[in-house]
């Protein structure tokens, strides 16, 4: 049996225009470390009418041997599709493998490939199977492709993001130091970037195939390293050399 984990807390029916485009208003995470990959989102979304509310963005899928951890930006009831359609594809299998895995993602996302790009959906996929370490894939809106050590989606891809995760963020840290640079990624995109907000979710897949999915302590991490950040962003300044009076 497939296990789809998501827990929306208020979806209000949403009226997309036939000729428009609705925007990701939101940021998605995803990011390879030592150890297996770490994917967070804020909780924010719009709908077409302006309308804002919080659902988590982060879902797995499950079974004898595997796990599909996904993160997305654009409209939630694409996303449901695409997991709801994959999870019946692999449902009864008993030897499932990337290849398979990728294929019936592909599939999917192939048929509704024009829907999915005027829509802006874009998605990671965290793959593990068996012994393997967890292959980390990304969909566009155009194509699926092995996604880069480092990626982010919807508004949030910003030059505060980009600025701040080229400084901080290497592939060989830690699965721990991944957590906790999430947090602070999408705390700054929250803070600083129009149309994110809300709670911030992180989950780890490993490369042993552990699964940490929660918001435990997620709020008092980030609240510990904003006011480390406010004190070392000051000694850059304090650093460089006294003018003379």
């Amino acid at each position: 049996m497939v296990d789809i984990l998501q827990r929306p807390k208020y979806l209000p029916p949403l009226k997309l225009s036939k000729t428009g485009k609705r925007c990701p208003m939101t940021i998605a995470l995803g990011m390879r470390c030592a150890g297996g990959i770490v994917i967070a989102a804020d909780e924010l979304m719009t709908s077409s009418s302006g309308f804002k509310y919080e659902e988590e963005k982060i879902s797995a899928l499950s079974g004898p041997g595997w796990s599909v951890l996904t993160v997305y930006s654009g409209h939630s009831g694409l996303i449901r599709e695409v997991l709801e359609r994959v999870s019946k594809v692999l449902e009864g299998v008993s030897d499932v493998d990337l290849e398979l895995i990728r294929a019936s993602v592909d599939q999917v996302l192939t048929e509704r490939g024009r829907d999915y790009a005027e829509m802006e959906l874009g998605i990671l996929f965290a793959i593990q199977i068996e012994a393997n370490p967890v292959e980390l894939l990304k969909f566009d809106g155009k194509a699926l492709h092995t996604a880069d050590d480092f990626n982010c989606l919807g508004v949030g891809d910003s030059a505060l993001i980009r600025y701040l995760s080229t400084s901080i963020y290497a592939r060989h840290q830690t699965l721990s130091y991944g957590k906790n640079l999430a947090i602070y990624l999408i705390g700054s995109a929250t803070k600083y970037i129009r149309d994110c907000g809300g709670s911030t979710d992180v989950a780890v897949l490993g490369d042993n195939g552990s699964l940490d999915y929660g918001t435990i302590g997620v709020a008092e991490r980030a609240a510990t390293m904003e006011r480390a950040e406010q004190i070392f962003l000051r000694k850059i300044v304090e650093t460089a050399k006294p003018w003379a009076d």
